[in-house]
């Protein structure tokens, strides 16, 4: 028997599948899926740099300037002031560790931001958790309209509040990357034994 939590309850189901929810196995994939999608926006450096806001970063996205920073350096084993002056580069799975915990951290993030976010449709959820990503919680919360448009699952509007943001002229391919998806989940996925995107 497998637990699936459902909202705040958890109940056993001896297939996934019977639950309506991915199997393990795909879960796996959607969450490979998730960091590949985000990896592609935001690049993967070994190395510190400066990003595009001029905030030191590194591995996926991760900034070096945030509170929590030295301590999850720290916590590899590396000397945060050596990452900092360049000296010092991450191996591929202290980029991934770094690049899990955030994007556990946005995922619940998303899920304080947007009612029901796990019954949402896959393609909506990778798109929210990667705009919490990108903005933090408090930038994300601030497309009140987006939300509600996605709580009602009006995909349309949805995508039109994106596109009328100041997010959208920042991040450039990332927005339309994002406004797409979410503009696809107004089109009913393909039958069982069908063919498509899932």
């Amino acid at each position: 028997m497998i637990p699936l939590e459902l909202g705040v309850n958890t109940r056993r189901f001896a297939d996934p599948a019977e639950a309506g929810y991915p199997t393990r196995n795909e879960w796996a994939m959607n969450s490979a899926r998730l960091r590949r999608f985000i990896e592609a926006h935001e690049g993967r450096r070994v190395n510190a740099y400066v990003d595009s806001r001029g905030i030191p970063t590194i591995g996926v996205g991760f900034n070096l300037t945030r509170p929590d920073a030295k301590d999850k350096i720290a916590a590899l084993g590396l000397s945060y002031e050596a990452v900092c002056r360049g000296t010092v580069f991450l191996t591929d799975p202290q980029i991934d560790a770094l690049l899990d915990l955030d994007i556990a951290a946005a995922r619940a993030g998303a899920r304080r931001c947007v009612r029901g976010f796990d019954t949402l449709p896959p393609r909506a959820q990778m798109v929210i958790i990667d705009m919490v990503f990108n903005l933090g919680v408090g930038g994300f919360s601030t497309f009140r309209k987006m939300i509600a448009a996605v709580e009602r699952r009006d995909w349309t509007a949805a995508a039109e509040e994106m596109r009328d943001s100041i997010w959208y002229h920042q991040v450039g391919r990332r927005a339309d990357q994002d406004i797409a998806l979410i503009a696809s989940c107004a089109v009913p996925p393909p039958a069982p034994g069908g063919s498509g995107i899932a």
